[in-house]
């Protein structure tokens, strides 16, 4: 009984794989670049319309770029306090808190 070779085998070949995975790659490059052609026009659309706009489109940006940071960095900070006190505590001092 000889084997019929089937379509399907041609798509598990590593060398359909790479080509496959090549021209997608190459694909999702053009896209990404495609996407800052058209985000400058956008802005300059909406620096035309509206400078006050674009500057505030461009803050609210930055705090949004900035905000995850900060916020990792206050949690950290919040989880070494609540170290600090619980080897305190372990250790038996007293934590001094500036409350009287």
């Amino acid at each position: 009984m000889a084997a019929d070779p089937s379509p399907h085998r041609a798509a598990r070949s590593p060398r359909f794989g790479q080509a496959s995975a090549a021209a997608d790659q190459s694909g999702s490059q053009r896209s990404l670049l495609g996407v800052f052609a058209y985000g400058s026009r956008a802005l300059a659309l909406v620096w035309t319309t509206n400078k006050a706009l674009s500057i505030m489109l461009a803050l609210l940006t930055l705090v949004a770029g900035v905000l995850p940071a900060g916020i990792a960095y206050i949690g950290a900070q919040i989880v070494d306090a609540v170290i600090h006190a619980a080897d305190l505590h372990r250790t038996g001092h007293s934590i001094d808190t500036g409350l009287y």
